[in-house]
């Protein structure tokens, strides 16, 4: 897709439901969760190409309507990484030998 408000995405993981009614797809970007709202703005007008492309590789009788949600799984990774990153675990003294 030729839309640079979708530059910098990536699609990390689509699920759908056993109907094939509807189908959620999750993205994370380089922006982070500044972006989102705009993200979302050109993945929902470019909605009816996307499941257009969905149908016609599936081959199903019915194709999902796409909902589109940034991915917080993978950014409360990021928020882990990040803690740990700033606040390495204290070192332990060494424990007295056993003797």
């Amino acid at each position: 897709m030729d839309d640079e408000r979708l530059e910098w995405v990536s699609i990390t993981q689509v699920d759908v439901d056993s109907e094939m009614n509807h189908g959620t797809v999750y993205f994370d970007s380089m922006r982070g969760p500044d972006g989102d709202a705009e993200i979302i703005e050109a993945f929902t007008e470019h909605r009816k190409r996307l499941q257009g492309a969905v149908g016609r590789q599936v081959r199903a009788r019915k194709t999902p309507i796409l909902d589109f949600r940034p991915d917080e799984v993978i950014r409360a990774a990021e928020r882990i990484d990040k803690i740990l990153r700033e606040n390495p675990s204290p070192v332990r003294p060494d424990e007295p030998d056993s003797e």
